[in-house]
This record gives structure tokens, C-alpha cells and sequence, in this order.
């Protein structure tokens, strides 16, 4: 949990046992999970433009919808598994897909 600034959070395990919870107060995250990561994530980006793509990930299961002043992201990895909760306002939140965990 952050205040504000900028966030970057690099998961090893391709199944954390209690999930993971990011909330920033203000400020962009970036979260970087192994290839074979098996969860449900569960994004959302509060008090964005609507013009802007606040939220980004390089996991083509994600699906973002965008409301007014915020976007919304979920999707299923690699067959589910633990909840990964990412909350920011005004800032973006970027899923980047690292080399597979062993």
C-alpha cells in the first residue's frame, strides 16, 4: 500500500498461496508476473481520463472496460488460481509478463 508515487512489485512464484493486494493512493503500478502465473486478476484504475489507456498488460486475457473516470481490468491466467487485487487513482497499472517461474 502506497500513498503516492510509483509502485513496482516483481512476483518469483507462478502461484502466490494468498493472493496479492496493490492499492496506490496515487501514483502508477507496475507489476510483473512469470509467464505460466496462474490467478484471476482484478484490476482498476480510478480518476483517469477516459481518453487515456490506463490500464495495460502484455497478458492477452485481460479485458478492460473504461467507464467514466475509471477502467477496469480482469482475466483468467492460465487457468485461475489466487485473486491479484490492483487499485490505483490517478495513475495507470501495467501487467508486464516475465520469463516463466520454474
Amino acid at each position: 500500500e502506497s500513498g503516492g508515487g510509483e509502485i513496482q512489485v516483481v512476483l518469483a512464484g507462478r502461484e502466490p498461496k494468498n493472493g496479492v493486494r496493490i492499492h496506490n493512493s496515487g501514483g502508477d503500478v507496475t507489476l510483473t508476473l512469470p509467464a505460466n502465473f496462474k490467478g484471476e486478476l482484478d484490476l482498476v484504475a480510478s480518476d483517469v481520463d477516459s481518453d487515456e489507456t490506463a490500464i495495460r498488460s502484455d497478458f492477452p486475457e485481460v479485458a478492460v472496460t473504461r467507464r467514466s473516470g475509471s477502467q477496469q481490468g480482469a482475466g483468467v491466467l492460465n487457468g485461475g488460481g489466487p485473486r491479484v487485487v490492483v487499485r490505483t487513482s490517478s495513475g495507470s497499472i501495467r501487467i508486464r509478463k516475465g520469463p516463466p517461474a520454474s
